[in-house]
């Protein structure tokens, strides 16, 4: 699995199951003035947009 892979670079983070349980997490993790990136395929990206709308 990727998460498996990058821990052993030294990266830590969250998986999601769904696009949607990613964003919800970040806006409740994010204060004010954070800004929220969602990054990599056009797919999640029009997922996530959605979610902002």
């Amino acid at each position: 699995m990727l998460a498996q892979q990058a821990t052993g670079f030294g990266l830590h983070g969250t998986t999601y199951d769904s696009v949607s349980l990613a964003v919800t997490a970040a806006k409740e993790n994010a204060d004010k003035n954070d800004l929220i990136f969602i990054g990599g395929s056009s797919f999640i990206v029009a997922d996530a947009l959605s979610l902002f709308i």
